[in-house]
């Protein structure tokens, strides 16, 4: 593996998660492309047995939900969560913080003129610029 990542100079932590996607959609390809050879020999086998499952909807959109936190659990040794660096993602991880601590709004700081910050209101009160759930 480490010969692989020699050879396509991958040494980031964004090139690591191409690759990842790069082999996922390969499988894929082969997966369908199998699927597709057998649905010649044994005709509505796979299409009757996922329609049968997606007729449970409350099944499906559970196994959905599931697998997506499954795949990013995954991915995060690869992919670790991103470092704001743009001002707007500090403005949402203040709101964010703010919510999950129970309250609507931080309370001003004393000092809150020496603490000057883009997308940040400091007065009335101490929050992010943008509304929760845009």
């Amino acid at each position: 593996m480490e010969r692989v990542l020699d050879i396509l100079s991958i040494r980031t932590s964004e090139g690591m998660l191409a690759l990842v996607e790069i082999l996922l959609t390969v499988l894929v390809a082969v997966v369908l492309q199998l699927a597709a050879r057998s649905r010649a020999r044994r005709p509505a086998g796979p299409e009757r047995a996922f329609g049968r499952f997606a007729a449970n909807k409350p099944r499906a959109i559970l196994l959905i939900f599931l697998l997506a936190l499954l795949g990013r659990a995954a991915v995060l040794p690869i992919y670790p969560p991103g470092v704001p660096r743009v001002h707007d993602e500090f403005s949402y991880l203040l709101t964010a913080n703010t919510l999950a601590s129970g309250r609507l709004t931080n309370p001003t700081h004393p000092m809150w003129l020496n603490f000057k910050s883009m997308y940040v209101i400091h007065n009335p009160s101490y929050t992010g610029k943008y509304p929760p759930a845009q």
